[in-house]
């Protein structure tokens, strides 16, 4: 993991370590129902989906990062929100990143949620 390069922006981007194990827990916050998709690599269809409201369970997967670019996509009421992730180093080893996203109710970015952590043991 040396060499890793971390990366994430506004759109849903994200780098991971390559063919690394990682898990994402998703959940929405927001009465309108949320549709998240996460992408990995240039794949056309999305490795995981999560579809909710706040009235929804948590929900998570263990995914492998591939070649190590994910990409995370929010839709809600018909249209794709608007998105900011960030990721964070917990120590030299543990990565958390961040996903939220706006549906365009009320401009407080936490309609939906999409967190990453690794490595996972």
């Amino acid at each position: 993991m040396s060499d890793f390069q971390p990366f994430s922006d506004r759109n849903g981007n994200f780098r991971l370590p390559p063919n690394t194990n990682f898990r994402a827990v998703f959940f929405a916050n927001a009465a309108f129902r949320q549709e998240v998709k996460l992408y990995i690599g240039d794949s056309k269809e999305p490795a995981w989906t999560y579809a909710g409201n706040s009235k929804d369970e948590v929900r998570g997967t263990i995914l492998n990062s591939g070649e190590g670019n994910l990409r995370v996509e929010v839709f809600a009421n018909g249209k794709k929100s608007a998105t900011d992730g960030r990721l964070a180093p917990l120590s030299k080893r543990t990565w958390f990143g961040i996903l939220a996203s706006e549906d365009g109710v009320d401009t407080d970015y936490n309609d939906s949620c999409v967190v990453l952590q690794w490595p996972i043991g």
